[in-house]
């Protein structure tokens, strides 16, 4: 459990006014104190994560925030944190006094109904007064004293539906099945360890009872004198795909590890259409590269090295760039095409409120292993095993 990538994981996101039982909350559900408890007002600054296991879920993330009617000046700040929670939760708990609703209150739930999150609320019920009237199903308890079995029990209902979702070789890859994966270890790569989309192909490959060979040789043809029977798949890291297509027999299937991440976690066509996009890109259009996690820039980094060169060999042009890093994604309306990472870090929440961001504000959106196959060439043959 304590190994699940936080980006694999139901995330459930605590929210409510200061004081009215979040930290509480999330302390009695995972047994441990979490949260730092205290009458004081604006007691949790930054959001505070715990990692947890439920059964019949699985792997779950519960993040308890700042108190969204925090008016000060450095509270708002921590307002504005709590609210970026939202871009890459599951499931919303929001943690109300049994009194009736205040405008903020009002406005923050008014905000999960636009934004479509499944939404639980629990009353905490501090003395014998009336309850909040204005809810329906809403769980009502003492946070000091009650049990909280019953914010499992939903927890588990709304979990349960949201982890039917598509895996990673669904519809790709059936049982008994052989795949390549080529995996060369470039100076990006941690040390002793793969990177996270190569640790779940393979992960996947055996939840499909299929089986898996590993290797750094691009040299398709080559590897195949190993074997006495062709690979159904295989899957390449995107910088080598045009190598890897060009050295592969034609009715072998071929994609990257960003095109399987990018279906699992986002729309896949909308970034295939962004790609193609590139076409259409003039000298004066800018192009924002968002990167999902903060790391240190290596000798010949994907996202300020190589995929620049890339660009601008491609489009004949030096491209405008700018970075963002993080969580921030907003102010995007400026720029014609936004170019993101493979988003390993990210869940699929997240990314598709990314996708959202783009498509509402007209601006056209890929990533970097899509990016790369389009400018190789090879586009067409890394996607055809998909229906898009």
């Amino acid at each position: 459990m304590n190994k699940t990538p936080n980006s694999m994981r139901f995330t459930i996101g605590i929210f409510g006014c200061t004081n009215v039982g979040k930290s509480t909350l999330l302390n009695k559900l995972v047994k441990e104190d979490i949260s730092i408890i205290s009458p004081i007002k604006g007691t949790t600054t930054d959001s505070v994560k715990k990692a947890y296991e439920i059964d019949d879920v699985g792997a779950v993330l519960f993040i308890d925030t700042a108190g969204i009617d925090d008016d000060s000046d450095l509270g708002k700040e921590r307002v504005k944190k709590a609210f970026l929670e939202m871009n890459s939760i599951d499931l919303a708990i929001i943690v109300l006094k049994n009194r009736a609703l205040n405008k903020y209150e009002i406005a923050l739930i008014d905000k999960f109904k636009k934004e479509c999150i499944q939404t639980l609320f629990v009353v905490n019920k501090f003395d014998d007064g009336i309850t909040n009237l204005e809810l329906k199903n809403a769980i009502v308890l003492n946070l000091l004293k009650d049990k909280t079995d019953e914010v499992f029990t939903q927890i588990k209902k709304i979990a349960y539906k949201k982890n039917k979702n598509i895996e990673l070789f669904d519809g790709v890859l059936d049982k008994n099945e052989f795949v390549i994966l080529i995996t060369p270890l470039d100076k990006a790569a941690p040390k002793g360890r793969m990177i996270l989309p190569q640790v779940q192909a393979l992960r996947s490959i055996l939840d499909k009872s299929s089986n898996a060979f590993v290797s750094q040789n691009t040299n398709i043809n080559e590897l195949l004198l190993n074997f006495n029977k062709k690979p159904n798949l295989i899957v390449t890291d995107s910088q080598y795909i045009k190598e890897v297509v060009k050295n592969s027999p034609i009715d072998i299937k071929i994609t990257t590890f960003s095109i399987l991440m990018a279906r699992l976690k986002g729309d896949l066509k909308q970034f295939v259409d962004g790609a193609n996009a590139l076409d259409r890109l003039k000298k004066s259009d800018k192009i924002l590269i968002a990167e999902a996690c903060s790391h240190r820039y290596v000798e010949g980094d994907i996202a300020r090295v190589k995929i620049p060169k890339l660009l601008e060999k491609y489009l004949g042009f030096k491209p405008n760039l700018t970075y963002i890093c993080g969580k921030e994604f907003n102010n995007i309306d400026n720029f014609s095409l936004i170019i993101h990472c493979g988003g390993c870090m990210l869940n699929d929440k997240t990314m598709l409120n990314r996708q959202k961001i783009a498509k509402d504000n007209n601006v056209a959106i890929t990533n970097y292993g899509i990016l790369i196959s389009k400018i190789q060439g090879v586009l067409k043959r890394s996607i055809e095993i998909f229906a898009l």
